[in-house]
């Protein structure tokens, strides 16, 4: 049997609708408690539709700022993550292979490119912590570049490279767009975090009553029975 962590948040809405389906055909069945109960469930799912919808919303926002910035960081033609090889390339006939500004460059462009995006933050069953763990790579990347380009400024006027995308004035303006895409991206997960937690919890508590009602249902008309066969693999 699938577990309910591998169940998406859409299929479980699915099978509560079911379940509630069922109870509206079982006209003989009493409710222990409130919570048990169809008109209960019922409620419980017509909410959770509602955040659902939120979180779309809002899930749609944070995907078009993590997109821009994804573009700025490693998909456009002159995205930070195609500027390292000229910028190094550079450093390496300007210096030489074993000066320390080669070196020094060198191990920050490898560890932005040791710093393996994670782009796709917004499935179904996104956590916050796949959400944090993204945000603490770019934040990563953005603070090498911020280095690379402090290495750069301390070779004074001996640092004029003929490509004028990866000159300090150039450079500069990037490491800015990259600060501010990455703010960017943070202000939209001020409310994106949060709604995700309210998804986790609010499925949980379906996910316990429904379970509950599942076990009424069973103590109500058997193990055997038609009824509780029709609703006893749902996973919620």
């Amino acid at each position: 049997m699938t577990s309910i962590s591998h169940q998406s948040f859409a299929s479980r809405l699915g099978n509560a609708v079911k379940l509630s389906i069922a109870l509206n055909d079982y006209t003989d069945y009493v409710a222990p408690k409130p919570l048990v109960s169809k008109a209960a469930l019922d409620t419980a799912i017509a909410d959770i539709n509602l955040l659902m919808n939120k979180y779309t919303d809002i899930k749609n926002e944070y995907r078009v700022a993590v997109k821009k910035r994804t573009n700025l960081f490693d998909d456009d033609t002159n995205s930070i993550a195609k500027l390292l090889s000229p910028i190094g390339t550079f450093i390496q006939a300007l210096k030489g292979v074993e000066s320390i500004a080669y070196q020094e460059i060198s191990t920050k462009i490898k560890h932005i490119r040791g710093a393996v995006s994670q782009k796709k933050t917004t499935s179904q069953n996104t956590t916050v912590a796949q959400v944090s763990q993204v945000e603490s790579t770019f934040t990563s990347k953005a603070s090498d570049f911020g280095q690379i380009i402090t290495i750069l400024k301390t070779l004074g006027a001996e640092y004029q490279p003929p490509n004028t995308e990866i000159t300090i004035a150039a450079l500069d303006a990037k490491y800015q767009e990259a600060l501010n895409a990455n703010q960017a991206v943070d202000t939209q997960l001020g409310t994106y975090k949060p709604i995700i937690k309210d998804r986790q919890d609010s499925f949980q508590a379906l996910h316990e009553q429904c379970q509950d009602i599942k076990n009424f249902i069973s103590a109500q008309y058997g193990n055997s029975s038609q009824q509780y066969i029709r609703i006893k693999s749902l996973l919620i």
